[in-house]
């Protein structure tokens, strides 16, 4: 993930695909149930991206058996 990390120059940071803030999302909601109504908000708004990597996120979802969570929350528009 840190290795495909961009640089935004207008805050001078290093940010992280959202595939793999998918990725993450998915993992903290499996290992905190509390998490888990905000984090699915949270995949759902970045799957509504056009550019979003299914395939990436899909490699995600398949670590946690989430993939058929993952295609419900896409066909749900926010």
């Amino acid at each position: 993930m840190l290795s495909h990390a961009t640089q935004n120059s207008a805050l001078g940071v290093y940010v992280v695909r959202a595939e793999d803030i998918i990725g993450l999302k998915i993992q903290a909601y499996k290992n905190d149930a509390s998490r888990e109504l905000q984090d699915k908000a949270d995949i759902q708004k970045l799957l509504s991206s056009p550019q979003i990597d299914l395939a990436l996120v899909k490699k995600y979802a398949d670590l946690f058996d989430e993939w058929t969570v993952i295609e419900k929350l896409q066909r749900v528009k926010p």
